[in-house]
């Protein structure tokens, strides 16, 4: 269910938050997107990650429908990194895309 793939992404991102590069160390260092030593992501590297996790890769597409619809966005990585941004906003329009999907308008 695409809902449980955004629920796994946001559970990535509730416990780190990057932009400008794929993954962080608890330095801030940049470091490979499934290394061991990374504990932030970048929204797009949470998605990425998400078949790592488990998540059946065609539950992806209407969660990525659902993040679109509530953000506007036309780039994942692109609306990440968008200055200004923050961590905040990234899990609240996780927490919207889930409540369209789980209403059925993943769009």
């Amino acid at each position: 269910m695409s809902a449980d793939a955004l629920r796994n992404v946001r559970v990535r991102i509730a416990s780190g938050w990057s932009q400008e590069a794929d993954a962080r160390d608890a330095l801030g260092q940049e470091v490979p997107l499934a290394g061991e030593q990374a504990v932030e992501w970048t929204l797009s590297s949470a998605v990425a990650l998400a078949g790592k996790d488990g998540i059946p890769m065609n539950h992806l597409p209407a969660a990525l429908r659902a993040l679109r619809a509530v953000t506007g966005m036309s780039s994942l990585d692109g609306w990440n990194d968008e200055a200004g941004r923050t961590k905040q906003e990234i899990l609240d329009a996780l927490d919207a895309a889930i409540e369209c999907v789980e209403a059925g308008d993943d769009r």
